[in-house]
């Protein structure tokens, strides 16, 4: 969710990632829905409708419910019917790759920002948002810039943040004294369903810079001619 004086619309695209997973007991550790029919109308991507809790797919931590199984160890599965896709899955390794298709969200009020936002994401507490941070200076103060976010991750999905972009707050608390370590442990230690993150979108920082370089360019010209 963002907040803006925006319309807050959005669209969602589809992207990839190949998953690693280990067989354990349980298999793979997810269930399938779906597959090829004979009938058009009937046939569907194979999807994800279960997570088993503590099996393999929960560890790793990547696929969510929803989620489409396109290939497996690179074979295209697209026209396996679900039975040709368990039997497929049954002669597999102890190690298969899947190739994932999920959403991701595109939200229009990035693109018009002019100014900072604050988002909010749900998740089940204490579960990684997926972020890389790096400290910044930003304006003379101190914040938090997202340097890495990993594919399928909550911050991935949810579309409204970006590499580039700064954190200036979480859940209230201002971050320009913050380390690293401590905002990654506010993010992982808050028992709220709703993560709230105020960020400045990476396209607004871009400017500002911008603006810094020709500011100081015209300063330095000044020096010279004077």
């Amino acid at each position: 969710m963002i907040s803006s004086p925006f319309s807050s619309s959005f669209s969602v695209c589809c992207k990839q990632h190949i998953v690693s997973l280990e067989r354990d007991s349980g298999g793979f550790g997810f269930t399938l829905r779906g597959g090829y029919h004979n009938n058009p109308q009937k046939s569907r991507a194979l999807t994800v409708t279960q997570i088993r809790p503590g099996g393999s797919a929960d560890r790793e931590g990547s696929i969510q419910v929803g989620d489409r199984i396109v290939a497996i160890n690179e074979y295209n599965v697209a026209h396996f019917t679900l039975s040709e896709a368990s039997m497929f899955l049954q002669q597999c390794g102890h190690e298969a790759n899947f190739t994932v298709e999920y959403d991701m969200s595109v939200i229009d009020t990035i693109k018009n920002a002019t100014g900072p936002l604050l988002v909010e994401i749900g998740r089940v507490p204490g579960t990684s948002l997926g972020l890389g941070l790096s400290q910044t200076s930003h304006q003379g103060k101190w914040c938090l810039s997202i340097d890495g976010i990993d594919p399928m991750s909550l911050a991935d999905r949810c579309g409204a943040l970006h590499v580039g972009d700064l954190i200036r707050s979480i859940e209230g608390t201002s971050v320009e004294h913050m380390s690293i370590a401590e905002a990654t442990q506010l993010l992982k230690c808050s028992l709220d369903e709703v993560v709230t993150l105020e960020i400045l979108p990476a396209k607004i920082v871009e400017q500002h810079t911008s603006r810094d370089i020709i500011s100081r360019r015209g300063i330095k010209s000044n020096l010279v001619s004077y």
